[in-house]
């Protein structure tokens, strides 16, 4: 099974969520408890837009019309006459050599319970990206990446339908169209009106030319906005985690995690490094070091010093640098004098082949561990965040459970679209 979160497995989409929750007292799945009930009458999924339309059988059976199939997804069917409508569960017997040839929009490359997925589901919010690799890569490379764009996305496209198919069967038929005239008129209010605001356009109309240009429908794009929050609803009404967890499970999570909570010392610290390379030899270099340290002696600041006799990047800082995590300098003597000396103390000198330098502490806080109760709140929003992560795998495996997923990925050697059945 793949993994599902309520978020990430809706991803892609064009549009965010920004007023889910509006919906939920809208939806009422009052005395809709079961999840394979289905409302005499009521179609699995919604209408297609007009785009689909002409691709779907107009009836409740599960089908798609046989003019708008690749032959050689189902060579059985060639025979039968074009606008015939056939159910495609069960049909994907893809021949050997089959995902070599490129894949056209109209084709199905999936059914969830009998109902098609089409490539351009997938490909057509990439219009623009493929339309420029079209451009500068081989007819290979291109077929390829389409093949891939679609092996990535159709995993939680099936998962979307998935949800939207269960939704649908746990509530009446007008209940659902009226979820789907409030999520429209939310997408006409807010979504849209950002559309625009980003094209510096005014009108509907400008938009649906501008996406026309990009090679994206504007239907594409309010029903991305659509089927998410319907998505996202319902696992979040099935998918409700075991409530607000206890002070005992808070502070048992600490202690199983309280390396997460530790953390190590860290210093701020300035420096004089007299580079030996830079006056021509050491002897030179320690004339200078001590020049250094004779105006250190004078109450010289020790910034000022540095930023006249320091060689190192940070004297146009007064030889400043930031926090440094204890353990990480990798000279030894320089390591033990920084976490030794006194703060605001000057210690040195620590010489090696290549340079002499002065340290002086500027500030230090000592390794040690968070609290609980600074870290609690925390704690629990990491909790409820993991129990409604799993509510959501759960949902999810159990709706893949039941279902019939079909991939033209499904049993072809060395192609897989990863965990469907």
């Amino acid at each position: 099974m793949p993994t599902a979160r309520t978020l990430s497995l809706l991803s892609r989409s064009w549009c965010p969520v920004t007023a889910v929750a509006g919906v939920c007292l809208t939806i009422g799945l009052v005395g809709c408890d079961s999840l394979g009930r289905s409302h005499a009458g009521n179609p699995v999924m919604p209408d297609a837009p007009p785009r689909k339309q002409a691709m779907m059988a107009q009836n409740q059976k599960p089908g798609v019309e046989i003019e708008h199939i690749n032959d050689t997804l189902n060579p059985a069917v060639a025979s039968v006459a074009p606008g015939s409508v056939v159910p495609t569960s069960g049909q994907f017997d893809a021949p050997v050599g089959y995902l070599a040839n490129e894949i056209e929009g109209s084709q199905v490359i999936a059914t969830v319970n009998g109902q098609p997925i089409l490539a351009d589901d997938v490909l057509e919010k990439y219009s623009v990206f493929l339309t420029q690799m079209r451009k500068k890569a081989s007819p290979e490379e291109y077929k390829q990446q389409r093949l891939l764009v679609i092996k990535r996305d159709l995993s939680s496209l099936v998962d979307r339908k998935l949800l939207i198919e269960a939704l649908r069967s746990t509530i009446k038929p007008e209940q659902f169209e009226s979820v789907t005239e409030q999520l429209t008129g939310m997408w006409e209010r807010e979504q849209l009106s950002k559309i625009k605001q980003k094209l510096g356009v005014n009108t509907r109309h400008e938009v649906e030319l501008a996406m026309a240009e990009k090679g994206v429908s504007l239907d594409l794009i309010r029903d991305e906005f659509i089927n998410q929050a319907m998505a996202i609803q319902f696992l979040q009404q099935k998918a409700k985690g075991g409530g607000k967890p206890r002070r005992g499970e808070l502070l048992a999570y600490y202690r199983e995690h309280i390396k997460d909570y530790e953390f190590k010392g860290r210093v701020r610290w300035q420096h004089i490094a007299v580079r030996f390379a830079q006056h021509g030899d050491k002897e030179k270099g320690r004339e200078v070091f001590q020049q250094a340290v004779e105006e250190l002696r004078k109450q010289v600041p020790f910034e000022t010093v540095a930023k006249k006799y320091s060689d190192a990047p940070t004297k146009i800082d007064g030889g400043v640098w930031g926090w440094t995590e204890q353990g990480s300098l990798a000279n030894a003597e320089l390591e033990k004098t920084v976490w030794s000396i006194p703060i605001g103390l000057i210690g040195g000198p620590i010489e090696n082949d290549q340079e002499i330098q002065l340290v002086r502490v500027l500030e230090r806080t000592e390794a040690g561990r968070r609290p609980f109760n600074e870290v609690q709140d925390e704690i629990e929003q990491k909790i409820v965040i993991s129990r409604r992560q799993n509510a959501s795998d759960s949902v999810l495996k159990d709706l893949k459970s039941r279902a019939e997923i079909i991939t033209i990925f499904d049993d072809v050697p060395g192609r897989t679209i990863g965990d469907f059945k």
